[in-house]
């Protein structure tokens, strides 16, 4: 009997699908700074993946990323 393997997102996959969310949906508004910390707090992730979930989107033009800022 063949055993189906579902696919189940990894925490990366997870931070991007939650900020990509949160985004679209408003609960992160146009222009407002997006804070490592706190996004990780709200998400209870680790900063490195929020950060990459965040250069995922600046790829999609979702986020822009402004350095030293």
């Amino acid at each position: 009997m063949l055993k189906v393997i579902k696919h189940r997102p990894n925490l990366s996959e997870i931070a991007y699908d939650e900020l990509k969310g949160m985004i679209l949906s408003g609960e992160l508004p146009q222009g407002e700074r997006i804070i490592l910390d706190r996004i990780s707090k709200i998400l209870n992730l680790g900063t490195t993946l929020i950060r990459e979930a965040l250069n995922r989107l600046v790829q999609e033009d979702l986020v822009s990323l402004t350095p030293r800022s």
